[in-house]
């Protein structure tokens, strides 16, 4: 109703478009069977040309420009439910069809529902449609309160509408099941797929080097000139396309890959000194590493073999460990902090106080950063 045009009784007119308005009005609106411009009970303009003679409305405001309300027709015997919206000295009126019950809840019974809506006002309104004898078996009661009234809404049903209504019910809860079962079952095929499929792709990375750096300065705050850098990885595919850390780091040190991986990122960050590094005054580059590094060798032997080709002069590297995750053997990762330290590599903490805390012992034991 808000999308009809403003009118007012002084200019109004009740031509073609007018009620070319009304009638298209009522054509798209699903519960609307009737529209027209009245005045008190008088009829100026309207939608149909059955002739309606309204003999008294009773209506209550439910906002500031709407109004639902009764009409008495003198040559009709049901009442109408109608939808007012006010203007200064006109309105427009539309009459609502009949809401039987099965238009809220579709049954196969005919008379098994009922319903009944009132407001609080003055006058009383009270509408509805009463379909079986007796007490109802079920009812459901909801009291909706608005600075303009309080209207009551009661759906009934007999012991039939039970009946139908917990079949339904019940063949709801078996088709939701259902449902869910299949979602899940597509969700963990999907998962486990995803989980093969990453490895793959992952493996595929490795050998193809596309775990590249990406390096944050990292700035002496009290001359403001770059002394190093922390190194970052991230995943560039073939197709140029970068994923983030989030979505390949833990599965690949949960899978055993993440060595392989820093093997690949440290490659590309020697790479960037010995063509870069000329340019710039001595840096620190620091690296982060989890204990799985320190179950073995081969970080180890790949620094070793940096550090003694000389290719990193002036610039040197910094490794830091995370302790989101558990030492596997304390002594043996002792033993190995020892031998990358003897090669003149920081060492520090990364996330320090926020895992298993493992390192903390061993770190400040040696007095490293």
């Amino acid at each position: 109703m808000n999308k009809l045009p403003s009118i007012s009784k002084t200019d109004f007119k009740c031509d073609q478009s007018t009620t070319e308005n009304l009638r298209e009005f009522v054509f798209d609106a699903s519960f609307i069977r009737w529209a027209g411009v009245t005045k008190d009970g008088e009829i100026f303009c309207e939608s149909n040309d059955i002739i309606r003679d309204i003999s008294k409305i009773y209506t209550h405001r439910i906002s500031p420009n709407f109004s639902f309300g009764v009409v008495e027709l003198a040559n009709r015997k049901h009442h109408e439910w109608i939808l007012v919206r006010h203007f200064e000295d006109v309105n427009y009126t539309a009459s609502i069809m009949p809401l039987a019950p099965h238009f809220f809840v579709p049954l196969e019974c005919e008379h098994c529902s009922e319903y009944t809506i009132s407001f609080k006002s003055d006058p009383m309104l009270v509408f509805g449609f009463e379909t079986f004898d007796g007490k109802p078996f079920v009812s459901e009661t909801v009291v909706l309160e608005s600075p303009y009234f309080v209207a009551t809404f009661e759906l009934s049903g007999n012991f039939e509408f039970y009946k139908q209504y917990s079949t339904i019910s019940w063949l709801f809860i078996t088709i939701f099941a259902l449902l869910f079962a299949f979602g899940l079952t597509y969700l963990v095929k999907r998962w486990q797929r995803h989980s093969v499929s990453m490895h793959a792709q992952i493996v595929a990375g490795i050998k193809h080097q596309e775990f590249i750096p990406f390096y944050q300065p990292i700035v002496d705050s009290r001359t403001q000139a770059v002394i190093g850098c922390e190194v970052l990885m991230r995943w560039q595919q073939q197709n140029g396309s970068l994923i983030p850390p989030n979505q390949f780091i833990p599965y690949a040190e949960a899978n055993g890959l993440i060595i392989d991986m820093t093997k690949v990122l440290l490659e590309h960050v020697f790479n960037d000194v010995k063509s870069l590094g000329s340019k710039r005054k001595a840096l620190f580059f620091s690296i982060n590493i989890v204990p799985e590094h320190l179950d073995n060798d081969d970080l180890y032997l790949l620094l070793k073999g940096i550090v003694e080709s000389s290719e990193l002069k002036p610039h040197r590297i910094s490794l830091e460990i995370t302790e989101r995750l558990p030492i596997s053997d304390l002594v043996a990762a002792r033993q190995m902090l020892d031998k990358i330290y003897a090669l003149g590599i920081d060492l520090k903490l990364d996330d320090a106080g926020t895992g298993y805390g493992g390192f903390s012992v061993t770190v400040h034991q040696k007095g490293i950063d």
